[in-house]
């Protein structure tokens, strides 16, 4: 348990100093709230995060879809990991699909064997876990090459990518484009990588569920325990769990935080 806790602590920095770009230590987290447009959950610095960046940047990724039908798709980050198991095992009892975003360097012909049930789909999240936009252009697009070259030699031909941490910046929209990738990220952050479990897990997710949604999860030791009511409570409200691709059919909505009047930061 000290592990995980040291893990944790050490994960939870590392995406509020790339996201933030807080040099200090001395900086407090926000709490977690809703952005300014009702259509999306995030966490209140993505937020911030999110309206320092250029519409068009920003229009370059999928946060969400535009449906008038009570569908939705569920995505985990950061996997292989001893977590995977019995994530998996749940969805499959369940037969929810979902669509996971594993990270290269952490595949092999073994683990990577887990994920290959239909109602899965596997995605890239880069070769490893970093915050790209702290690379140079030639260096960013040198990564995702990398990371799609690991999947190609498993045998699986990604189309979409999710960057660790949500960030982004024009060098990797453009290494993207490059390799015939789609960038993904989210409209629902169920907040399970902030250490959020339990009822609080549960009711942020199922509570909070919309049309076009696309619900970020991570593959943490707590995540399991949830798994199951989440689902569960998300088809109680009407709500189909489709695979991601099948979601991405229809148009993507608007990006987050478009209305606000602030200085682009690509």
């Amino acid at each position: 348990m000290n592990k995980n806790i040291t893990q944790f602590v050490a994960y939870l920095f590392v995406i509020v100093f790339a996201l933030t770009g807080c040099a200090g230590l001395g900086g407090k987290l926000a709490k977690p709230g809703k952005a300014e447009q009702e259509r999306f959950l995030l966490y209140d610095q993505y937020t911030t995060y999110l309206s320092r960046k250029d519409v068009l940047l920003k229009d370059a990724f999928v946060f969400g879809v535009s449906s008038k039908e009570k569908i939705l798709a569920i995505t985990f980050d950061d996997g292989p990991s001893a977590n995977s198991e019995k994530i998996l095992s749940i969805l499959k009892k369940l037969q929810c699909p979902a669509a996971f975003f594993l990270v290269a360097e952490n595949m092999n012909s073994e683990n990577i064997e887990q994920y290959r049930d239909p109602i899965f789909e596997t995605y890239i999240h880069g070769y490893a876990h970093e915050n790209y936009t702290t690379y140079d252009k030639e260096k960013c697009f040198t990564e995702v090459v990398r990371a799609r070259m690991v999947f190609e030699s498993l045998g699986i031909m990604s189309e979409y990518f999710r960057p660790p941490y949500g960030a982004f910046n024009d060098d990797l929209k453009e290494a993207l484009a490059e390799n015939n990738l789609k960038g993904i990220l989210w409209s629902l952050d169920s907040l399970d990588w902030a250490g959020l479990t339990g009822d609080g897990l549960a009711e942020r997710v199922i509570s909070n569920v919309k049309d076009g949604d696309i619900i970020l999860f991570h593959e943490t030791p707590w995540t399991p325990d949830e798994l199951e009511r989440i689902v569960t409570g998300i088809r109680a409200k009407g709500f189909r769990i489709v695979p991601l691709k099948h979601l991405l059919l229809f148009p993507k909505c608007p990006s987050p935080c478009d209305n606000q009047n602030s200085s682009p930061e690509n």
